[in-house]
């Protein structure tokens, strides 16, 4: 039962990826976006193939989509009901719980308590990569099934799958309720553990918190280099605002001058034409006066 069990967990794994459940590395790669009218219907179909392809292009934005959600729904609960569940339902499954609508967590939680132990334990398997301190009360209650104590894999298994919800998560649970049923079901499950496990879960528990820690310390670096990034744009906006206003400057001196030469010049056009006035009313009385003196003589 230990080997079975051992199996289990292993098949998970490398049919998961690098985390539990994850990509499902089968079926064709698609090329382009599917519509969620496809992916319904290659999830509800009857090609492995083409479920499978659709499993492996599902995220969390998907899942939001409520037809995908009721779609992996019902094919978990066909499997189950033929009784054909595969390593597709457990995909399922854990695409479910990518789902934020209580209803589809809820339906997890009610699969813990199935009497087929696979089922269940890939049910809570999938509600522990949610990695929410208020759902380990259905993961640790498969410690109080038979399997736990008859089976070192089981065990293993189960620890694994409790170790993935980090330490840290303790602190961010708001209510005081969910903080008290953390370390409840946390001293329960150290005093199910035999001592031969004690060790791996807590190692599995700071691994958890490791990578926690590196993720927050991965997202403060993107938040420094983020708020840096949006520095150096300020700065430069604020430059580019600074030469332009030295431009519009420089432009309206400019057209000042303009004027003012436009304004010396017209001066000086009026002063020539001032003294060309002068000089031809000069003239006309001048031509005037020998015209009058020529009238006079023919008199």
């Amino acid at each position: 039962m230990t080997r079975r069990w051992v199996l289990l967990c292993v098949s998970l794994c490398l049919f998961a990826g690098q985390s539990a459940f994850g990509q499902v590395p089968v079926g064709r790669p698609t090329a382009k976006p599917v519509s969620t009218q496809k992916l319904v219907g290659f999830l509800k179909g009857k090609s492995e193939e083409r479920r499978a392809e659709a499993l492996a292009i599902l995220d969390a934005a998907a899942v939001k989509q409520i037809p995908i959600a009721e779609a992996l729904k019902e094919t978990v609960e066909r499997d189950l009901r033929l009784k054909r569940a595969t390593l597709l339902t457990a995909q399922s499954m854990s695409r479910l719980a990518l789902s934020e609508r209580d209803e589809d967590i809820q339906f997890l939680v009610k699969l813990t308590e199935s009497p087929d132990v696979n089922v269940a334990f890939v049910a809570a398997a999938s509600l522990a990569e949610r990695k929410d301190p208020e759902l380990l009360p259905p993961i640790v209650s498969l410690a109080q099934r038979k399997e736990f104590a008859q089976s070192f894999g089981f065990r293993r298994c189960l620890v694994d799958a409790v170790a993935q919800v980090p330490d840290k998560l303790d602190k961010l649970a708001e209510s005081p309720k969910a903080q008290e049923a953390v370390r409840k079901n946390d001293l329960r499950l150290r005093d199910l553990l035999g001592e031969d496990l004690q060790t791996s879960y807590d190692e599995g528990r700071h691994d958890a918190e490791d990578a926690a820690l590196l993720v927050e310390v991965e997202l403060d670096a993107a938040k420094e280099e983020q708020l840096a990034k949006n520095e150096q744009e300020r700065v430069e906006k604020l430059s580019k605002t600074e030469a332009d206003a030295e431009a519009a400057k420089k432009k309206s001196e400019g057209v000042k001058k303009s004027a003012e030469d436009s304004k010396r010049l017209l001066d000086d056009q009026l002063k020539q034409l001032d003294r060309l006035l002068v000089r031809l009313e000069k003239e006309h009385g001048i031509l005037e006066r020998r015209a009058v003196e020529n009238l006079e003589s023919q008199n």
